[in-house]
């Protein structure tokens, strides 16, 4: 098994995604390696057995190297830093950030050809500020507004040519 830095140099559509390290010394970490399902996982646990830093998942392949599926991170058990999701063509799936074991801040969806299909925004673990779809062309589809997990605005729609199609009052 190869260490995660060996794992990250070997594939270059995820430079942007922050280079793994352990995380700063807290205690004795553990470098560990488990095969679940069809997918090889990499991290580190600390004495207490609890997951801290990067945390790797691979989609093994018929030959090296295999591919990444996510990289996250851990502190104490819990999500914590950027999370990345991977097609197996590498193009990036989902980017989002947890703090605490909950989403904060702003998620981006991909489809296959990297183009955006959505995005969320969270804070604190509940939906907050504005989330968009979009069509395959790149054009805006939908948008709703939240705030401490409401919705505070209309619902819109639009078609693939940027037409505005609905605005729905949804709010009670």
């Amino acid at each position: 098994m190869r260490s995660p830095s060996q794992i990250l140099v070997q594939s270059p559509s995820v430079s942007n995604v922050p280079s793994p390290s352990p995380p700063e010394p807290i205690s004795e970490l553990c470098l560990c390696h488990r095969t679940l399902g069809d997918q090889y996982h990499t991290y580190y646990e600390d004495e207490e057995n609890k997951k801290q830093g990067v945390y790797i998942v691979e989609n093994p392949t018929t030959s090296p190297p295999a591919t990444i599926h996510e990289i996250r991170y851990y502190k104490d058990n819990q999500l914590h830093g950027p999370i990345t999701t991977f097609y197996p063509n590498q193009k990036v799936a989902r980017s989002g950030n947890y703090q605490n074991g909950e989403k904060h801040g702003t998620f981006t969806y991909y489809d296959s050809q990297g183009v955006i299909s959505q995005i969320e925004q969270y804070k604190h673990g509940q939906r907050h500020g504005t989330w968009q779809t979009f069509h395959a062309n790149g054009q805006k589809s939908s948008q709703q507004k939240f705030r401490h997990d409401t919705q505070v605005d209309l619902d819109y729609a639009w078609d693939a040519n940027g037409r505005l199609v609905a605005c729905i009052n949804t709010r009670r």
